[in-house]
């Protein structure tokens, strides 16, 4: 289930970089992805983005969507991943 969530978001952080909206040139989302290594402590594979997916004509609101999942391979934090997905929604008056 938890996998599906977080799948089902991944896709829509996706559609909206292939199918961006023409409203206005600003930042549509961000995508990160890292590796960290420490000796004796594992090494950790971090990815994360966040999209707008919606916004409204006048630009006073808007929803976007965020997931982060990460797991640590290899040492006393190995095990399995964590993940979150989320939506946020914004208004400005």
């Amino acid at each position: 289930m938890r996998t599906s969530v977080f799948f089902i978001v991944l896709c829509a952080i996706t559609l909206s970089y292939a199918f961006p909206t023409p409203q206005d040139d600003a930042s549509r989302g961000s995508l990160a992805v890292g590796v960290q290594r420490a000796k004796g402590g594992g090494t950790a594979l971090d990815a994360s983005g966040t999209a707008n997916v919606w916004r409204s004509r006048d630009g006073s609101s808007s929803l976007d969507v965020g997931a982060s999942w990460r797991r640590v391979f290899h040492g006393p934090g190995a095990g399995r991943p964590s993940y979150y997905a989320g939506l946020t929604f914004k208004h400005t008056w």
